[in-house]
């Protein structure tokens, strides 16, 4: 495959030296006229452009001089498809489509839930060559996250002819069941409720994650009524969040507290109270987490 696109790094140089005429001009070449299909949306040097290919799987990702449009400073970029390329056109069909699920750009979501997918990528690389243990493996390790994550890394696997639609067809509707209910949010509101102690929260929270594991583990293996064993929490209350994550959970304790240190602040001491005490039910060291410049380590990295 070959691709031509201006270069920016050689364009801006260019751009930075030469008359107000000229810059107009180039500046055309940077974004395009104003014409249907010769419009620019972004802009790339080659580092990044290479590292965008090697990220969606390209391989053999080198630098030739352009053939077209050779008025400005441009780069002509060829690559080629790597042997397994299906698998790795899976896992981008698989992001692009979660995220337009999940219907959102914020970094404080999609960056914990890039741990969440490496769970299903481990996963499918471990026993691909099973198919049912790898659909089980995936929908125990990220179900609880959110529903969305394992039905629709399904709906491709179907959609590639990885799996037939019949070999999951009670898996999926098991996973649609939970999408449907928001379990998610039901899991989140579990984890209020459970008891915590004030040191070792992030140990307490895989042991969590892990039961929660090995009770959808045992449904899926026995192939029982999933309805009656979750019935507890799925007749729980939920609580709003897009997946459930211990750093979003950190995030909203974090943020409760300080409410809470406002409404003391301001004299309304029972407001206080009711938030410090919703915010010990999230993270009870909710004041001591998540410091100006501390990265928490995810207990399941």
């Amino acid at each position: 495959m070959a691709i031509e696109t201006p270069d920016l790094e050689k364009t801006f140089k260019k751009f930075a030296a030469v008359d107000l005429g000229t810059q107009k001009t180039t500046l055309q070449w940077v974004y395009g006229i104003d014409s249907p299909g010769m419009q620019h949306k972004t802009g790339f040097t080659f580092d990044l452009l290479k590292n965008l290919l090697e990220e969606i799987g390209f391989e053999k990702i080198s630098r030739k001089e352009p053939r077209t449009h050779r008025y400005e400073p441009g780069m002509r970029i060829v690559c080629r498809k790597p042997e397994d390329y299906l698998e790795k056109q899976l896992f981008a069909c698989f992001r692009k489509r979660l995220k337009n699920k999940l219907e959102t750009d914020d970094s404080h979501i999609l960056i914990p839930l890039e741990s969440w997918l490496e769970k299903i990528f481990d996963s499918y690389r471990k026993s691909k060559q099973n198919k049912v243990a790898c659909v089980n493996e995936v929908i125990s390790k990220t179900a609880i996250c959110n529903p969305h994550i394992p039905l629709t890394f399904l709906e491709e696997c179907t959609k590639f002819g990885l799996v037939k639609k019949s070999e999951v067809k009670d898996k999926i509707s098991l996973l649609n069941f939970l999408a449907k209910i928001e379990f998610h949010k039901k899991i989140f509101s579990l984890w209020i409720k459970s008891r915590k102690d004030i040191g070792g929260v992030g140990d307490e929270f895989k042991d969590f994650v892990d039961r929660l594991e090995s009770l959808f583990s045992d449904i899926l293996g026995r192939q029982m009524g999933y309805r009656e064993r979750l019935e507890y929490i799925t007749n729980l209350d939920p609580v709003d969040v897009k997946i459930f994550d211990f750093y979003l959970v950190s995030l909203e304790a974090r943020k409760v507290f300080n409410m809470a240190v406002k409404q003391f602040h301001e004299g309304r001491f029972s407001n206080a109270l009711d938030l410090f005490l919703r915010s010990s039910k999230l993270i009870p060291t909710a004041p001591c987490l998540l410091e100006p410049g501390r990265t928490w380590p995810y207990p399941w990295a």
